[in-house]
């Protein structure tokens, strides 16, 4: 700054007016400094800004997986509101894993990042690390899987309603024998889409089969594994009701390879309404979870928790409207 003040003629404070807008500048003078700033390569230090006004405008995202198309509109959604919202998002993935989303965590907080939107890893090792991170006023947002035991912001879709009306779709086209796959328990998503699906069947007066419930991980691998295994004990289910996309593609593979057609032999349900799925070329059911808008949702609300008084302990829990779509 003194070199552009002695260049250009013009006290040190004025320059530093100039390069922040600041109001009770000319325009032309704002002009002049900032064109002669950008032609010498400035460009302003947004941490050390951050210092000074203890705001950074930086956003910590932290996402499970780039493989699934919901995850890209998701973060689509939070492009553009952020950047609606005056923000820079700041992307980390934690592959649903607890010691890679600590890392994620400690170091959006030591940078630091205004606010943190996070889709949280199964498990609960990092539940004190989050509340020591909003203790030190750095606001926190869930959006599609939140963390009971950390009173924060969340964005989700109703999981329990949604998998009650996917379950309840395949027993209204007669099916009986319908299994579900995917964790059970862990995070939200999990036992909510679980409680959806045995309320359906409790519903209808179906008895529920231990057998049926095929507690796979969110990987098409183990969902081959697990379907293998059911099918080898002579068990064949006439409906399948999956946690997601992945888990939905191994057991139809399966399925499929066994000679079992679709929709004649058995109805495949999954969340999330992913492309991946169109790979099979068979129809198929599905949660559309507005990803976009629970992106969108998500900054909007983040954006609040920054502004608003940090001594707030009440958090906004913005539920998304999902559709059931037959594909």
């Amino acid at each position: 700054m003194k070199f552009l003040a002695k260049e250009l003629g013009l006290d040190i404070s004025t320059v530093s007016k100039a390069l922040n807008n600041k109001p009770d500048i000319a325009r032309s003078t704002c002009e002049r400094v900032q064109k002669f700033a950008g032609e010498l390569g400035y460009r302003p230090n947004l941490l050390a800004k951050g210092l000074i006004n203890k705001r950074t405008h930086m956003l910590g995202v932290i996402i499970p997986d780039l493989r699934l198309s919901f995850y890209s509109q998701v973060l689509e959604g939070i492009r553009q509101s952020a950047e609606e919202n005056g923000y820079m998002p700041i992307l980390l993935l934690n592959d649903d894993n607890e010691r890679i989303e600590r890392k994620n965590l400690e170091f959006l907080a030591s940078l630091p990042v205004d606010g943190i939107l996070i889709d949280a890893a199964p498990g609960k090792q990092n539940v004190s690390l989050m509340n020591n991170i909003m203790h030190q006023g750095i606001p926190l947002v869930f959006y599609d899987r939140y963390i009971a035991e950390v009173k924060a912001g969340k964005v989700t879709i109703d999981d329990v309603s949604a998998s009650y009306n996917l379950t309840m779709s395949l027993i209204k086209s007669g099916k009986k024998r319908i299994a579900y796959m995917g964790p059970t328990e862990g995070m939200s998503v999990a036992s909510d889409r679980f409680r959806g699906y045995l309320n359906a069947l409790t519903a209808a007066k179906i008895e529920k089969d231990g057998r049926f419930i095929l507690r796979c991980k969110i990987d098409e691998t183990d969902s081959k594994i697990h379907m293998q295994k059911l099918l080898q004990k002579g068990l064949v289910p006439d409906g399948v009701v999956c946690m997601g996309g992945l888990v939905a593609l191994g057991a139809s593979e399966i399925l499929l390879n066994a000679g079992y057609r679709i929709p004649d032999d058995f109805l495949l349900a999954e969340f999330g309404d992913n492309d991946i799925m169109a790979k099979l070329g068979v129809p198929y059911r599905s949660i559309n979870q507005s990803p976009f808008e629970i992106g969108k949702s998500a900054v909007i609300l983040i954006r609040e928790e920054i502004e608003r008084n940090k001594d707030l302990e009440e958090h906004r829990h913005i539920i998304i409207q999902s559709t059931l779509i037959e594909h």
